[in-house]
């Protein structure tokens, strides 16, 4: 890597940083949440490695406006993955449960989320309609160098407990998303790709950094995810999509 390109990194883990400040400092004043309406779908947001809810408000604001339940995740980032996971588990059984009918949830996730979104989706695949991920690294991110916690350790590529999540494949029933980065310094596209070879997984690119697949960028690929594939339905200028790919 060459000297200008070293200092563009630098910006941007600074930017990342600063970023998770700001989203820290808003919630001084309280936690992200919205009303709960039984009658209407809920999605689950799930914020990444040193984020919190708000980090996500953009896209949740937007979905309940769109009249989607909204249900931000709060977890302690440092731990196990796979605890979180079996805990975000009972979350979707909970949220599944206080729906008026059997409807099944959809669930949205940014960076480090979406591992335990993923993992989730897997013990019950029967509660989950869809699984949108922004930037999550499937394939590892040596970011997590710089990191702390059981959870840095497991976001290094080859760790175990990447290796188990995909092992066995993810469920069919379920539409899975993948919206990739193409100016992502935290997660480089290649390592947000899922590789796996299933039908029902769809690969977005998008000019954009880690951060901005929480923003408009992103948002418009979850809405395109949620209104089930429909390329009509939103303006997807500069969006490079294909299947399993």
């Amino acid at each position: 890597m060459g000297l200008t390109e070293r200092i563009k990194s630098i910006f941007a883990e600074l930017d990342h940083l600063g970023s998770q400040i700001i989203y820290y400092g808003k919630e001084a004043g309280g936690r992200l949440t919205f009303p709960f309406h039984p009658e209407k779908e809920t999605v689950l947001l799930t914020h990444g490695y040193g984020a919190r809810g708000r980090s996500l408000e953009y896209i949740a604001t937007k979905l309940y406006e769109q009249q989607f339940n909204v249900i931000p995740i709060y977890y302690w980032f440092l731990g196990d993955l796979e605890k979180v996971g079996l805990r975000m588990v009972k979350t979707i059984r909970q949220y599944h449960q206080r729906q008026d009918s059997p409807r099944k949830l959809h669930l949205v996730a940014h960076s480090m989320g979406g591992l335990i979104t993923c993992d989730a989706s897997r013990i019950v695949p029967e509660l989950v309609a869809t699984a949108t991920f922004l930037g999550t690294p499937f394939g590892g991110t040596q970011k997590a160098r710089l990191g702390i916690g059981k959870s840095a350790e497991q976001l290094l590529p080859g760790s175990a407990y990447l290796q188990r999540l995909l092992e066995d494949g993810l469920p069919e029933e379920i539409k899975y998303t993948v919206v990739q980065g193409t100016r992502d310094e935290v997660v480089s596209e290649e390592r947000s790709r899922l590789p796996l070879e299933q039908e029902n997984i769809t690969h977005y690119r998008i000019a954009t950094g880690h951060l901005g697949l929480a923003g408009k960028k992103g948002y418009k690929v979850v809405k395109l995810a949620l209104a089930g594939g429909e390329k009509s339905q939103i303006d997807l200028d500069q969006i490079h999509h294909g299947p399993g790919n």
